[in-house]
């Protein structure tokens, strides 16, 4: 029988409390981030005959974990680019390198001084994609920003796997994106060759945990032509009035059309618009 008198049996937790907390410190430094499961290939097919570009995207949507859950006590190097969104301690997001464009082995050649742009639709928001390289000179780089260009892929036509990343919510995720043929000199789409859309689905696994609140309520929605000219919004109580005042509230521009959302009222509310003057 092991006989401890009190000192001992305090010393002994004491020494176990240091290991345990020693242990849960360490992890181990990743230099690079993981795919998180096998490749998945979304291979691009031209064909010279009729100058058309076509994609095959497997029936498979791939998994988007947090790095705590699919490598427990890992952690990225302090000074890697994607350290404070992917790293645990810091924004904990989740992330999936699976995808990888290729070209199909069956595909023509595309023709000398052409390459294929691709660029962003639509994504679900919060979903981010990034250029990343891992050797020599570190790359991180944002891609496939909405109506920025200079987000858009370049691809020379080697084997390229995007990082995605996003909160660490579970629920469905996707990018829609276009593939263009462009001239390498002007940079534009090759004439007589389509745009390419095309969707890539992400997932991260797990149930909702929480149900957000709809709330319904009564606006009034203004809009007119954004190709019209300049005008300001101005209303009256009665549309004979002979003063308008003017509505501070800045339209924003949607589908060709200038919008103002305004909270309804239970008076009578008249409203017109007003060119504005340019002042030289």
């Amino acid at each position: 029988m092991l006989n401890l008198n009190r000192f001992n049996l305090l010393t002994l937790i004491t020494l176990l409390n240091v290991g345990s907390t020693t242990f849960a410190q360490e992890s181990t430094l990743l230099e690079t981030i993981p795919m998180q499961g096998g490749m998945i290939h979304v291979e691009f097919e031209y064909h010279a005959s009729h100058q058309g570009l076509h994609v095959h995207i497997p029936d498979v949507i791939p998994m988007a974990f947090p790095l705590a859950e699919s490598h427990p006590d890992h952690s990225f190097v302090e000074t890697d680019p994607w350290f404070n969104e992917l790293d645990p301690s810091e924004g904990g997001m989740a992330f999936n390198r699976q995808f990888g464009f290729v070209m199909n082995p069956n595909s023509d050649l595309l023709p000398l001084g052409q390459s294929i742009r691709i660029r962003a639709v639509e994504k679900t928001a919060g979903l981010k994609a990034y250029f990343y390289r891992m050797m020599g000179d570190q790359s991180w780089n944002e891609l496939f920003v909405p109506e920025q260009a200079e987000s858009d892929l370049v691809w020379d036509l080697a084997m390229f796997h995007p990082a995605f990343v996003m909160p660490a919510i579970p629920g469905e995720y996707s990018a829609q994106l276009e593939a263009l043929v462009v001239d390498d000199t002007t940079g534009e789409p090759v004439e007589g060759i389509d745009p390419l859309t095309f969707t890539l689905p992400l997932q991260v696994p797990g149930e909702p945990t929480e149900i957000p609140t709809l709330s319904i309520g009564q606006r009034w929605v203004l809009s007119w032509p954004m190709d019209g000219g300049s005008y300001m919004v101005e209303y009256a109580d009665s549309p004979d009035a002979t003063e308008w005042t003017h509505l501070h509230v800045t339209p924003v521009d949607w589908n060709g059309e200038k919008i103002v959302i305004l909270e309804a009222t239970e008076s009578q509310r008249f409203f017109r618009l007003s060119r504005m003057m340019s002042m030289e």
